[in-house]
C-alpha cells in the first residue's frame, strides 16, 4: 500500500464539517425538535469517521515503519479522550448529589462507573434499556454509550490492522479481509434488530461495521478519487442531502440501527469522497462553512455536555418548556467551548506529555483508579444512608411470584399458572387473574389463602388487562395479550375455582396513543369478562383501581427526607381514581349474578386525598403500584370485602 492510498493524513476541513452535522443532528434531536425524528444518526455519522481517520493514519504508519507504536497510538486516544470525558462525569455526580434523591443518584452512580470504564453501552444493554422509549430513564449520561463503543473499537482496530498487515502483504487482500468483517457484523446488526434491538443498539460488534467502512474509504487512491472530480461532486451533494433528510425521516420508531442505518452510512461515506476528490465542489464548500468548522471543532466536548445539560437542567428548574430547552443547548455550546479551549487542547497537545506515552498512560490509569474508588466509595457511603434503604426497599418491594417467572411474557401469548397457598387439600380454589394492578393485591390474597386454607392460582400478564380493551400499541403485543386473555379465560373456565379475583389498571392508552380508553369501552369490555366467568357459576370478585400518582413515590420521598428538595403532596382523591371508569364497571358488572365491585378507596384513601405513607409503611413503590408490605397490611380489610367480615 503506497501513501497516496490513505486518506487519513493532513487536515481535512470537510471532516470537522460533518463532525458538526453529525453533533448538530444529535443535539437537536435530543433537544426536541419536533421535525428531527431521526437525529441520533449523527451518532453513525461519528462512526464513519471514526473508522475512516484511524485506520488512515494507522495505516499510513503502517505504510512507513511496516509496524505500529501501540502505546503512542493509545495514549494519543485517551489525551484526545478522557480529560473531557471524565470532568463532564465528576460535574454530573455533583450536580446529582445536590439536585436528586438517593435512589436516583444510586442509578447515575452505576452508569458514572460504567462510563469511567468505557462500558457504559454494556451497562445499558444488560439493563435492557431502550434508548428510544426510555431515554429518561438512563440519566444524564445515557449518551456515554457511544464513547464506550468507539473506545472498545480503538482498542481492537489498531491490533487487527497490524497483524492484518504481517498476515497478508496485498493491500488488496487487506481490503477484502476488512471488507468481510465489516460484511460479518452488517449482518450480526441486521439479525440482532430484530432478535435483540437493544443488544443491536449498544454493543460494538454490531456496530463494527460502520467503522468498517469508514476504513475502507481510507484505502481508496486519491488519484482515483480525483480522475471522477465529477463523480465525487455528484455523490457529494448527494451524501448532504441523503444526511439532512435521515435526520428528518428516519423515525424512532423504526427498527434501527439494522439495514436502516446504511442509509446515513453510506451517506457520510459520499460525502467524505467529495471532499477527498473534488475539494472544490458545494458540498465540500458547505462543509468548510466557518459555523460549521467551529461546531466541529467543539463536537467532542459539545456531545459530552449537550444530553447532561437537556436531562438536568429542566429537573432542576421543573420546567422542560422549548425555552427552557433551548437555553440548554445554548449552555452546552458555551461548556463544549470553554472545555475544548481549557481542558482537551492543553492535554491533549501538551508538550511535556506527546514524547512520554507510558507517563500519559500511566496518570489515565492513575485517574480511573482514583475516579472508580470515589464513585465507589460514594456508592458504599448512599447504601449505608437510612434515606436511600427506606425508599429503595419500597422502590423493590414487588409481589414475591415475579422472582419465580409467574408471569406470561409481554410477547407471549400462553397464560402461566402458579399455585400458593393450600396445596394439597384446599378447602375451595381462587384464582387472581388481571395485569401488574391484580398483581399487587398477591401478598394480601396469599395471606388470605393461608388463614381459610384455600388454594390461590396466578393468571397475570403485566401491561394486559383481563377485560376486553385494546391497551397497546405494538400490533404483535396487542396479539398476544388478545390470545393471553381468551386461553387465560378458558382456563379459568376449565378450572371451575369457587372465586375469581380481578383487578387492572384503569389508564390503558388508546391503541394511537393520544387519549385514555374510555368508559364506554371499559363498560363493553368489562361486562363481556364478567359474562364469559360467572355464566360458569365462578364467583367474580372485581377490585377497583388504586390511585395514581402524578410523581414516582420513593425517589420524591427519599429527596424529601434526603435535603427536602422535593413536594410529595397526599395524591388528590378526585385525580387519583378514575371515577368515570369505576362507574363504568359498576354498570358492566349490575344484574350480573355474584359479580361484585370491590372498591378499597376508602381504605387507602381519607376523604379527600390519598397519603403516599402510612407510619413508616411506604405506600407505593412508583407512581401506581402499591408495596407487597403495605397491601399485605390490608388483607384483613380486603377479607372482609370479598367474603363479608368475620
Amino acid at each position: 500500500m503506497t501513501r497516496e492510498g490513505v486518506r487519513g493524513a493532513g487536515f481535512r476541513p470537510d471532516v470537522d464539517g460533518l463532525r458538526a452535522i453529525a453533533v448538530c443532528l444529535v443535539v437537536l434531536y435530543h433537544a426536541g425538535v419536533p421535525f428531527l425524528h431521526g437525529g441520533f444518526i449523527g451518532v453513525d455519522i461519528f462512526f464513519v469517521l471514526s473508522g475512516y481517520l484511524i485506520t488512515g493514519l494507522l495505516a499510513q504508519e503502517l505504510d512507513s515503519s511496516g509496524t505500529l507504536d501501540l502505546l503512542r497510538f493509545y495514549a494519543r486516544r485517551v489525551r484526545r479522550l478522557l480529560p473531557a470525558s471524565i470532568l463532564v462525569v465528576v460535574v454530573v455526580c455533583l450536580v446529582q448529589v445536590v439536585a436528586v434523591s438517593p435512589i436516583a443518584q444510586i442509578e447515575v452512580l452505576k452508569a458514572a462507573l460504567a462510563t469511567t470504564l468505557y462500558c457504559s453501552n454494556l451497562y445499558f444493554a444488560h439493563i435492557q434499556l431502550h434508548y428510544f422509549s426510555q431515554a429518561s430513564a438512563g440519566g444524564p449520561l445515557l449518551h456515554t454509550w457511544a464513547l464506550a463503543v468507539a473506545a472498545q473499537i480503538y482498542l481492537v482496530w489498531p491490533i487487527f490492522l497490524l497483524l492484518l498487515t504481517r498476515a497478508a502483504k496485498s493491500p488488496g487482500t487487506r481490503v477484502l479481509v476488512i471488507g468481510a468483517v465489516a460484511a460479518l457484523s452488517f449482518i450480526d446488526c441486521i439479525w440482532l434488530t430484530s432478535s435483540n434491538p437493544v443488544a443491536a443498539f449498544y454493543l460494538s460488534p454490531p456496530r463494527a461495521w460502520e467503522f468498517g467502512v469508514g476504513g475502507l474509504l481510507a484505502f481508496v487512491p486519491l488519484h482515483w478519487l480525483t480522475a471522477r472530480e465529477n463523480l465525487c461532486k455528484y455523490l457529494g451533494a448527494v451524501g448532504l442531502i441523503a444526511l439532512v433528510l435521515s435526520g428528518v425521516w428516519i423515525g424512532d420508531t423504526v427498527s434501527f440501527p439494522g439495514y436502516v442505518a446504511a442509509i446515513p452510512v453510506l451517506a457520510t461515506l459520499a460525502a467524505l469522497q467529495a471532499g477527498a476528490g473534488a475539494p472544490s465542489s458545494l458540498a465540500a464548500r458547505l462543509l468548510n462553512w466557518r459555523p460549521l468548522q467551529y461546531l466541529g471543532g467543539i463536537s467532542y466536548s459539545l456531545y459530552l455536555w449537550h444530553w447532561p445539560v437537556l436531562m438536568m437542567a429542566p429537573e432542576i428548574l421543573h420546567n422542560d418548556s422549548a425555552a427552557v430547552r433551548a437555553a440548554c443547548v445554548v449552555l452546552s455550546v458555551a461548556l463544549a467551548a470553554i472545555t475544548h479551549v481549557a481542558v482537551e487542547n492543553p492535554v491533549r497537545f501538551n508538550s511535556f506529555l506527546l514524547p512520554r506515552p507510558r507517563l500519559s498512560l500511566g496518570i489515565v490509569a492513575l485517574s480511573m483508579t482514583i475516579g472508580v474508588g470515589a464513585l465507589a466509595a460514594w456508592w458504599v457511603a448512599l447504601n449505608h444512608s437510612a434515606q436511600f434503604r427506606k425508599f429503595n426497599q419500597a422502590r423493590g418491594d414487588v409481589p414475591s411470584f415475579y422472582a419465580t417467572g409467574c408471569t406470561a411474557d409481554l410477547a407471549g401469548g400462553r397464560p402461566m399458572l402458579c399455585t400458593f397457598g393450600e396445596i394439597s387439600h384446599p378447602e375451595a380454589t381462587m384464582v387472581l387473574f388481571g395485569d401488574s394492578h391484580a398483581a399487587q393485591w398477591f401478598p394480601a390474597l396469599k395471606a388470605i389463602a393461608e388463614s381459610r386454607h384455600w388454594k390461590l392460582v396466578t393468571v397475570i400478564k403485566s401491561s394486559c388487562s383481563p377485560m376486553i380493551v385494546k391497551t397497546l400499541n405494538n400490533l404483535r403485543a396487542i396479539e398476544a395479550c388478545e390470545q393471553w386473555r381468551k386461553l387465560s379465560i378458558a382456563t379459568i373456565q376449565g378450572m371451575r375455582p369457587d372465586m375469581v379475583i380481578m383487578s387492572s389498571s384503569s389508564r390503558y392508552p388508546q391503541r394511537d396513543g393520544s387519549k385514555l380508553i374510555d368508559a364506554s369501552d371499559w363498560e363493553r369490555g368489562s361486562r363481556y369478562t364478567f359474562l364469559e366467568l360467572a355464566r360458569h357459576s365462578i364467583a367474580v370478585r372485581f377490585i377497583r383501581d388504586t390511585p395514581h400518582a402524578d410523581y414516582d413515590v420513593p425517589p420524591c420521598l427519599a429527596q424529601l427526607a434526603w435535603n427536602g428538595r422535593a413536594t410529595c403532596p397526599p395524591l388528590l382523591r378526585t385525580r387519583s381514581l378514575n371515577d368515570d371508569i369505576y362507574q363504568a364497571q359498576l354498570r358492566a358488572a349490575s344484574g350480573i349474578a355474584d359479580v361484585k365491585v370491590i372498591d378499597m378507596a376508602d381504605t387507602i384513601c381519607a376523604k379527600d386525598s390519598c397519603e403516599t405513607q402510612q407510619g413508616d409503611i411506604v405506600k407505593y413503590r412508583d407512581t401506581d403500584h402499591l408495596t407487597s408490605k403495605y397491601a399485605e397490611s390490608l388483607a384483613n380489610v380486603l377479607e372482609g370485602q370479598l367474603f363479608g367480615s368475620r
